[in-house]
């Protein structure tokens, strides 16, 4: 039995150690660097949350430099600001082809004319395009994809906005095609150039229209006096021209009358009959149309006889009213190459007079149905006005120098005929071409040809030049011409 003293001693020695126990405790928690994480309670729905820890203390960090506004980096607009621009393009522009030696050529003119934030662009060859500008004043024309061809311009234009130098390609099943080796350049024309070449082309305009009325009056009178003339130009007031005033020498203006009481040819061309012909481009239509024409000129070209001569002032145009009713250019042998003229430019003015008959085809096929003519009658004088470029510059006048070797026959026809003799084994069928092809068949297929030799040089073949369909002019030697002219003559 434990006795009172002896229990009272017990719990003294129970305190005793709890205290001991307690103290080592506390001495172990203060020598403990971290805190040991408390185990946290399960809340009840109505506990308040516990209070949030505060964050640690930040070593204090120097203020932000701020960068004086001139010395802000300027960003370069977007391409949505860029095409705020559209507007200024607007315009006429003339596109050039830049050729590895950086000669340029002119290649037509671009009309450019922006609906909202649309530039839309129209030219040549019935061409059309949309054009953007995007970020950094690249412009961007894209072509209106012609038979899975895709046509692209991306240039850089200039801080005025007045030109475009950049590169030109195609792609074609999904291949990359450069179109101008050494560039391509875009020009935007001044519009008082613009109005002033417009003036320009009206002011020639009445003045053609002057002379053939003059001319035309001359042919009634003569056609009722027996084919003669009148002795002089107040004969045909007020009968046969009702504008006296065209018979004046005004200032600026000076008429001399050349056929004073002279003959004049009695045949005319009917000119209904001819009309019927070419509105049904076929070819008979066409045979039978150069057939008679070549008729009522006689001879190998059309050579018309002057009967006056109008001199104009600012700008200074000679118009001549011919035997047949219209105006032409006094082109004649004074104005032809001189004797003594080096061979090279004897040369130069052969090529020119092959490269405007060319372009002379080119017209008389696009609004015939891709037909050529039948002969060069045809061609004079809507789409050929000199009858003198079918003289070679050291011929006599009269004498023909170039024959059509491809009369009456369609662009379809003759390039299908140059895929057939192709060493490349092109498509034979028109419709399975694509455009690339057909335009590099065009330019191997002759349509014309000079009669004579080029004039000799020492680092030249003998040679004769030709045009070929797609209206360029090349001389071909004559080890080449069997294989390459001959296979086509007609």
């Amino acid at each position: 039995m434990i006795t009172p003293p002896v229990r009272a001693i017990m719990k003294s020695i129970q305190i005793l150690v709890l205290a001991v126990v307690a103290g080592v405790a506390v001495y172990f928690v203060a020598r403990t660097d971290d805190a040991p994480t408390p185990i946290k309670p399960v809340a009840s729905r109505s506990a308040s949350p516990a209070p949030a820890p505060t964050p640690p203390e930040l070593p204090p960090q120097a203020a932000p430099t701020v960068m004086p506004a001139a010395a802000l980096p300027v960003e370069e607009p977007t391409a949505a600001e860029e095409l705020d621009i559209a507007p200024k393009l607007d315009g006429t522009w003339e596109r050039f082809t830049i050729a590895d030696t950086g000669e340029e050529f002119s290649r037509g003119r671009l009309q450019f004319k922006h609906d909202g934030a649309v530039l839309n662009v129209t030219g040549g060859n019935s061409d059309s395009a949309k054009a953007k500008v995007e970020t950094g004043l690249r412009l961007i024309l894209t072509f209106e994809p012609r038979e899975n061809i895709a046509r692209v311009f991306e240039g850089q234009l200039n801080p005025t906005l007045t030109e475009a130098i950049g590169q030109s390609w195609f792609t074609f099943n999904g291949e990359f095609y450069s179109m101008d080796d050494g560039g391509m350049k875009l020009i935007r024309l001044p519009e008082a150039q613009i109005l002033q070449e417009q003036e320009a082309i009206d002011l020639r305009a009445r003045r053609m229209s002057e002379v053939t009325k003059l001319a035309q009056a001359l042919l009634d009178f003569a056609a009722a006096h027996h084919g003669s003339f009148p002795v002089s130009l107040n004969q045909l007031v007020p009968d046969f021209l009702d504008d006296p005033s065209i018979l004046d020498n005004q200032p600026g203006r000076k008429i001399t009358y050349l056929a004073a009481g002279q003959r004049g040819s009695t045949v005319s061309l009917p000119k209904e009959e001819l009309l019927g012909l070419r509105k049904n481009p076929t070819a008979e239509n066409l045979t039978e149309l150069e057939r008679r024409l070549r008729e009522v000129w006689g001879g190998e070209t059309p050579v018309y006889k002057p009967i006056a001569q109008i001199e104009f002032e600012n700008p200074t145009l000679v118009l001549l009213a011919t035997d047949r009713g219209d105006a032409q250019l006094p082109l004649s042998g004074e104005e032809r190459p001189a004797q003594g003229v080096t061979q090279e430019e004897l040369r130069n003015q052969e090529f020119m007079n092959l490269k405007l008959l060319g372009l002379a085809l080119k017209m008389f096929q696009g609004e015939h149905n891709g037909y050529l003519p039948a002969g060069w009658f045809s061609l004079y004088p809507e789409y050929l006005a000199d009858p003198y470029i079918l003289h070679s510059p050291w011929v006599a006048e009269g004498n023909l120098s170039y024959d059509l070797i491809t009369p009456a026959r369609t662009e379809r026809e003759l390039i299908e005929f140059a895929a057939e003799i192709d060493p490349q084994n092109a498509p034979l069928v028109w419709d399975e071409m694509p455009s690339w092809s057909r335009s590099r068949l065009a330019s191997d297929v002759p349509v014309a040809v000079s009669r004579e030799l080029l004039p000799a040089m020492p680092e030249h073949q003998p040679a004769r030049g030709v045009v070929f369909l797609d209206g360029h002019v090349e001389s071909v030697t004559l080890s080449r011409w069997d294989l390459e002219i001959t296979p086509y003559i007609q």
